[in-house]
């Protein structure tokens, strides 16, 4: 099998609850909320795969945020996911997750693993409610790529793991895999004035279902 190495986006994007507010989740009461069955079955994979992906969600299901996950149809080829604030209430504080349906299932719930990440950072930001605030962590913990560009070593480390995780669990060599080296991408998570938090890398084998 052919093993390509291929850059896959992931986002970090501040939007009003106007633009973006969730519609029936799959469950309600979760702190990672599905919004459609294909994307309840992207958690589940996770967390029967992965122990990073189940200690992510485990995290979050023991903090004051709710995570929607979203799995869109309608994205950029070269944009693999998205995180966007939301809200805050006067109990919880409300993220939303998008994923490109258009992946292939291995790198979804990769992908995944990255946002979630993502929101895990934000949970322990708890000075984090708004879209401002969160611009202003990421200045802080980012790592800088660019001018004004920043990105998680974290996240990108939880992509690749959950990845690696899911591939060992299927009975996958590691050791044939392209990996891509665990550091900043090229465009990095950018603070632009459209209030968007911009891009990381994954190492992508087209190989993996």
């Amino acid at each position: 099998m052919r093993a390509a190495l291929a850059v896959v986006a992931s986002a970090l994007v501040i939007a009003p609850l106007s633009a973006a507010e969730p519609k029936a989740p799959v469950n309600p009461y979760a702190h990672v909320r599905a919004m459609q069955k294909d994307a309840e079955k992207l958690i589940a994979q996770g967390m029967a795969q992965s122990p990073t992906f189940r200690r992510l969600v485990n995290r979050i299901e023991r903090s004051d945020v709710i995570v929607y996950v979203d799995l869109r149809p309608d994205m950029r080829d070269s944009i693999g996911g998205s995180l966007r604030f939301l809200a805050k209430s006067a109990t919880h504080r409300f993220l939303r997750v998008q994923v490109n349906r258009a992946d292939a299932p291995v790198w979804q719930v990769a992908l995944l693993g990255h946002e979630l990440q993502h929101a895990v950072e934000v949970v322990e930001a708890e000075e984090v409610a708004s879209g401002d605030d969160l611009r202003s962590l990421y200045r802080r913990i980012g790592v800088r790529t660019g001018i004004d560009a920043y990105d998680s070593m974290a996240a990108r480390e939880a992509g690749y793991t959950v990845r690696d995780e899911i591939v060992a669990s299927r009975g996958g060599n590691l050791a044939t895999l392209r990996l891509a080296a665990l550091q900043p991408a090229s465009g990095g998570e950018t603070l632009g004035d459209d209030g968007s938090l911009g891009a990381a890398a994954l190492a992508r084998d087209d190989s993996s279902q």
